[in-house]
């Protein structure tokens, strides 16, 4: 089991038909989790003279610094099932990059719309505390509480 998998429906994932291509490589478990946060298989030709050979399939990842490949062959078949499973194994990530894509989105569009509505409220003598429309103080001397009235 790869380490940092620990709920039932992650288990499941790791021996469902999708994944058997990818665990059929016999892969480490570090590289199959490098490969859930970067992984991506490219189709590469050689060049014979005048032809061309291929295409050839690999099958690459990052370790630290270093980017390494794995060498699938030329079945353009089982390349598309180690596509495939690594869509599965890495779509957990692509999901929350989505969501953090969309919250920085949003962010900066409530930045916007408070803004407007601000600059609204300044001409009515008023002014945002949060989200609360709150009036302004009157500009003038401080009250010292400890004075008798």
């Amino acid at each position: 089991m790869v380490p940092g998998m620990n709920s039932k429906s992650d288990r499941n994932d790791e021996q469902s038909p999708v994944m058997n291509d990818l665990n059929a490589l016999g892969l480490s478990d570090e590289v199959v989790l490098a490969l859930r946060d970067q992984g991506f298989v490219t189709a590469e030709y050689r060049h014979r003279g005048e032809r061309r050979l291929g295409p050839y399939f690999r099958l690459h990842w990052r370790e630290g610094r270093r980017q390494r490949s794995f060498y699938l062959g030329r079945d353009a078949e089982r390349a598309e099932r180690i596509k495939k499973a690594l869509s599965h194994l890495q779509r957990p990530r692509q999901l929350a990059k989505n969501v953090d894509r969309m919250l920085r989105e949003a962010r900066r569009e409530l930045r916007v719309a408070k803004q407007i509505v601000a600059d609204g409220m300044s001409q009515r003598n008023k002014r945002l505390h949060g989200y609360t429309s709150r009036r302004k103080r009157p500009v003038g001397p401080a009250v010292d509480g400890n004075e008798e009235p």
